[in-house]
């Protein structure tokens, strides 16, 4: 998981599906192998998945940890708010 830190916060990125999905075809139909493999220098290695032989795509979330004290937390359950314990 590729973490990165912002003062006090942590922010992570979770990957939730990290290949392509649908075929090219179905979202360009007027694509084809050919055209793609015309852009191979650009693509890879971040946007053409080699497993698939086909554009590479991926779905991301960001996640976010900061350190609160006992007030804030208590506040923020006060109004609802989820609080999680992160490791």
């Amino acid at each position: 998981m590729q973490t990165m830190k912002l003062g006090e916060v942590t922010i992570s990125r979770v990957i939730e599906i990290d290949r392509s999905s649908f075929p090219t075809a179905s979202m360009l139909p007027d694509s084809s192998a050919d055209v793609i493999a015309r852009h191979h220098q650009w693509l890879k290695p971040h946007f053409f998945d080699e497993r698939t032989g086909d554009l590479g795509q991926a779905l991301d979330a960001y996640r976010e940890a900061i350190a609160v004290g006992e007030d804030v937390r208590a506040a923020a359950q006060a109004i609802g708010l989820a609080v999680y314990e992160c490791p």
